[in-house]
């Protein structure tokens, strides 16, 4: 994200399937593998990778490859070889990143994104004329079988790829009627696109909200930044609650879950009611189907959930119990039986009623400090945050984890408001602060500033700065 005064731009996240897996079939002698056909023979290239260890012997590696990239595993004892964009020579990423730095209108950046290489990137723009617009950049590759969702065995076909998709035919937007284009890392092909770019997409409820937000009147430009509402949640909750019958639904935690806005607040405890709910439900329904597999399954898996509770019977019955067969409303019964349980074993953990701010906390932890027990907690920065996997303001978790699994682990660590009629007005806001250095008071003053949706100027005049650090050769 940055602007140079003529132009400004942003990046998103594709999501685009462009690495591929090929299955080896050692060919009988040592360092060879079957090729394509099956029946010919090719051997392995090798390299010798050193690496450095501080105060220890430097560590030997062995690398394997062939012309589609390098082993990087074993499956049942078969190599396994990695095909990958970003593994191959010639990249012009870099040389794309500076002619951006340097781009004055649209067609600047079309040419610059244009040796754009890996990884696919969705470009956003605005320039200082008034263009506005959106390239999907990045070598997407043209794949001689398979679309990339598993692995291929190389002696059942041909693998690898025939060329990549040319720059001109990725989708791209500029100036739409409405004077708004946006993409939080949702789906970018128009109907009818005819390359596929990926399999999944994450799920569209952040682009929704933005959608919903920019629509009629405009809000300032940091409301939408700030935006804690969980359009996830709302659909979880309309389809899940729907099931319940009237006994059911006069519980008080159906009740709290049944007023509450939907906003990822730090301060309220509807949101962690919903968090344990969410996650409770995905089990009640699709545990007895995956067995050990459902703890590998991450995340609240919304939309699969939904489908489940209006697909009915098949999937909402548990089949552990043969002598019944279960409603979505049982499952959504025993989820909230699970959620209570959770909760109040949290709220005697704090010794009070627990909110979501006690659990949803962003740690900011010193690359080196922080494998130091004392000096760990010395220079560690905590603050309670709000949003949640789903709303603009991003405060994504890692749910799979056994410690902490509604920790603010992902979110946007810089926030910018780009001026492009005035760009020494443009504003921005950094997590924790501008020094490094834990012995500053730099180090840690904008933690409640940056979680506020506070920002700043950074203006040309040096004059208005309050410390400078110079860093000087020795020499």
């Amino acid at each position: 994200i940055g602007h140079n005064g003529h132009v400004a731009w942003g990046f998103t996240t594709t999501g685009a399937d462009t690495e591929d897996l090929i299955i080896e079939t050692p060919a009988g002698q040592p360092g060879t593998y079957r090729t394509d056909t099956g029946d010919g023979m090719a051997e392995f290239g090798t390299r010798t990778e050193v690496i450095k260890v501080r105060d220890g012997a430097p560590e030997i590696l062995k690398v394997l490859e062939t012309p589609d990239g390098p082993v990087i595993t074993e499956a049942d004892g078969r190599p396994v070889t990695l095909s990958a964009p970003y593994l191959e020579a010639g990249d012009r990423t870099p040389e794309a990143l500076l002619a951006l730095n340097a781009a004055k209108t649209k067609a600047d950046v079309a040419a610059a994104l244009r040796q754009f290489h890996a990884p696919v990137q969705n470009i956003l723009y605005a320039t200082r004329a008034g263009d506005i617009g959106m390239i999907t950049a990045g070598r997407l590759p043209r794949r001689k079988r398979g679309g990339g969702a598993v692995p291929l065995v190389r002696t059942q076909g041909p693998v690898g790829y025939g060329g990549y998709l040319d720059p001109s035919v990725m989708p791209r937007y500029a100036d739409p009627p409405g004077g708004v284009l946006l993409n939080a890392n949702n789906k970018v092909t128009p109907p009818g696109f005819p390359f596929a770019i990926a399999a999944d997409w994450p799920p569209p409820f952040r682009a929704r909200r933005l959608a919903d937000l920019l629509a009629g009147d405009r809000p300032d430009p940091i409301t939408p930044q700030m935006d804690i509402h969980s359009a996830g949640a709302e659909e979880l909750l309309a389809f899940a609650l729907a099931q319940l019958d009237d006994v059911a639904g006069r519980r008080p935690l159906v009740r709290t879950l049944e007023r509450w806005d939907g906003a990822m607040d730090r301060r309220q405890r509807a949101p962690l009611a919903y968090m344990f709910f969410a996650l409770n439900l995905k089990r009640a329904i699709f545990a007895d189907d995956l067995g050990d597999l459902i703890g590998r399954w991450h995340g609240l898996r919304i939309q699969a959930v939904v489908r489940a509770l209006t697909a009915g019977q098949p999937w909402c019955d548990d089949r552990g119990t043969a002598d019944r067969v279960e409603t979505c409303a049982d499952a959504v019964v025993r989820a909230l039986d699970h959620t209570a349980r959770d909760l109040m074993g949290l709220d005697r953990e704090l010794g009070r009623t627990a909110l979501w701010g006690d659990v949803h906390v962003a740690r900011f932890e010193h690359p080196l400090f922080r494998h130091i027990p004392l000096l760990r907690d010395w220079t560690t920065v905590e603050v309670a945050t709000d949003g949640g996997n789903d709303t603009l303001n991003r405060g994504a978790m890692w749910l799979g984890r056994k410690d902490a699994p509604f920790a603010h682990r992902h979110g946007a660590g810089l926030r910018a408001l780009m001026d492009l009629s005035d760009p020494d007005g443009s504003r921005f806001i950094i997590a924790t602060g501008q020094s490094g250095n834990p012995l500053s008071p730099r180090y840690r003053d904008l933690a409640d500033a940056w979680r506020d949706g506070q920002t700043m100027t950074l203006g040309p005049d040096p004059s208005g700065a309050r410390d400078v650090l110079k860093i000087l050769p020795k020499d």
